[in-house]
Parts: structure tokens; C-alpha cells; sequence
């Protein structure tokens, strides 16, 4: 059980700058506990960038889960570390249940855009976890100065099918992402099988009240929300919850009762906002943090 937080910058003003990012999303991720395949054609981290400018591509790294149940349902993490037109950094995932072993994750497979940075900043907090079949990862936090929708460079959640005392399951698993939901986007996909009818979804699969609520609020008390898998059934996750984003301060970690056994999360803001139908930015993620 590891979290790993890290205060990095994201410049590409020299081919320093730029690898010195590079291996501090991977240091994070690592840190946290995901283990890197042997997949070929992988990044050098050793390697100082010669290339950095506008829509340049550094590579990619790809890990998986260090569990038991990795032999059963294996799960990949793909990231791709980039420049966009500008010459900004960018991170994108895909996660997946196979890999060809040279970097190609097999389909049915989640795929996680990065958001554009605008300018290079000079210091921000990123936050990873694993623990018991759970990864999150939040790039990159609140890069943006103005704009509160999904303001992270990347974020990531990904955790096991669960039976009703949390225990993980091996038959299948559910992502979720900061994407924002359009047309031709998605905020989660629940996936299982060698074959799986991959279910996508613009909102993150939970109950949760109407955007016409307001408040959560129960007396004294606050209300959290649990999300659901399709495997094809469905199950309870442990990766996120969603929670009134004026009820817990950003950053600040909460315990709750799920499933039987207290948790902790890390709620995070407008980084992971517009998390279900309330288009009012009012309810955001809180990721598993323990």
C-alpha cells in the first residue's frame, strides 16, 4: 500500500528541462507501486531528449498491476509522454488487459487524452496510488489558473470488480478518467473477457443525486457516493467515490465506511470535476488514497 505525491515542472524549455519530467512521471508512477514490463521499444529515461519542440512524441512507458490476480486478469497501463502543437507536455493513458509485448495494447482497451498545458509551469503536485488491485493517478494538479473543468494534465483511475466485503475480484475492471464527456469522449469503461463488450459511458457509473441538488448534507453529517462495474453484472469499485465539491476541501484526505472496512481518499478538486450529470461543477472524484 503506497501513495506518492511529487512537485515537478512541466518544461520543455531545453532537452533537460523536458527529461526531467519525464522521469518524474515515471518515478511517480513506480513510486506508487505499478511495475514497468519488459515491453520493447520503450522510452530511454536515461537519454536527454534531442527533440522537443512542437508535436514532438518522447515515447512511451508501460506497467502493470504487482498483484496475485495479475496472472488472471492482467491489467496494463500505457503512457504516452509528448509535446502538443505548441510544444506544451502532454500525457496520455491506455489501459488494457494485454499487451503484445512492444508497447501495442490489445483491444478492447480505455484511452485517456491529456489536456493541453497552454504555458510551462514551473511547479505542480502529482498524486499516484496503488493498493490492493486500486491504481489512481492525478497529473499535473490544477494546472490551469482559470478554467476549473478537469484540471489535471492526466488523471486515472483503475480498480478491480469487488464482491460486497471489498475483496478485489478477477473478472474484470473499471477505468475512469478526467476526460471531458463529449460525443467523442468517455469518463469510464468497465471491461472483462478476453472478448469483453467493453461498456463505455460519458459519466462515471454511480448514484449519485440529481445537478438539480445542491447539498449532500444529512444533518450533521455529509454524503459520499460509491461507483459500479459492469463485469457484466454489476459491482461495487473502491477506486473513486463521488462527493459535493463545496463539502470536503480539495487535497485533504477522508476516511469512510465502504463495503464493510474504512477507506481513505484523497478528494481532488476541480482536477476530476464534471464527474456525473451535474453539469454545475458542483460533485467531483475523491480517489483511493491509502
Amino acid at each position: 500500500m503506497t501513495t506518492a505525491t511529487s512537485n515537478f515542472s512541466w518544461s520543455n524549455a531545453s532537452g533537460t528541462t523536458a527529461k526531467a519530467w519525464l522521469n518524474a512521471v515515471n518515478d511517480l508512477v513506480i513510486a506508487a507501486g505499478l511495475v514497468a514490463t519488459s515491453d520493447t521499444g520503450q522510452l530511454d529515461l536515461t537519454a536527454t531528449p534531442s527533440s522537443f519542440g512542437a508535436s514532438a512524441s518522447f515515447g512511451y512507458r508501460v506497467y502493470k498491476f504487482p498483484d496475485t490476480l495479475q496472472s488472471t486478469t492482467p491489467i496494463f497501463v500505457k503512457l504516452t509522454l509528448a509535446n502538443d502543437s505548441s510544444g506544451r507536455p502532454i500525457v496520455t493513458a491506455q489501459v488494457s488487459g494485454a499487451t503484445d509485448g512492444a508497447g501495442a495494447l490489445s483491444t478492447p482497451r480505455f484511452d485517456v487524452n491529456s489536456t493541453s498545458m497552454g504555458t510551462f509551469q514551473a511547479s505542480l503536485n502529482s498524486y499516484a496510488c496503488y493498493v490492493d488491485g486500486t491504481f489512481t493517478m492525478v497529473l499535473g494538479h490544477t494546472y490551469k489558473a482559470s478554467d476549473v473543468v478537469n484540471n489535471a494534465v492526466c488523471a486515472l483511475v483503475i480498480d478491480r470488480a469487488r464482491d460486497a466485503t471489498g475483496t478485489a475480484l478477477a473478472g474484470g475492471f473499471l477505468c475512469e478518467s478526467n476526460t471531458t464527456p463529449q460525443a467523442s469522449a468517455t469518463q469510464s469503461r468497465s471491461m472483462f473477457g478476453s472478448a469483453s463488450p467493453a461498456l463505455d459511458a460519458n459519466f462515471v457509473p454511480g448514484l449519485v443525486p440529481s445537478k438539480a441538488a445542491i447539498s449532500s448534507s444529512a444533518g450533521a453529517n455529509v454524503n459520499v457516493f460509491r461507483h459500479y462495474m459492469m463485469v457484466p453484472g454489476v459491482a461495487p469499485s473502491l477506486g473513486s467515490l463521488t462527493y459535493f465539491n463545496a463539502e470536503f476541501g480539495a487535497l485533504t484526505p477522508f476516511t469512510a465506511t465502504v463495503l464493510g472496512s474504512s477507506h481513505t481518499w484523497l478528494p481532488v478538486g476541480v482536477a476530476m470535476n464534471y464527474w456525473s450529470a451535474n453539469q454545475i461543477a458542483a460533485h467531483c472524484a475523491a480517489i483511493r488514497w491509502e
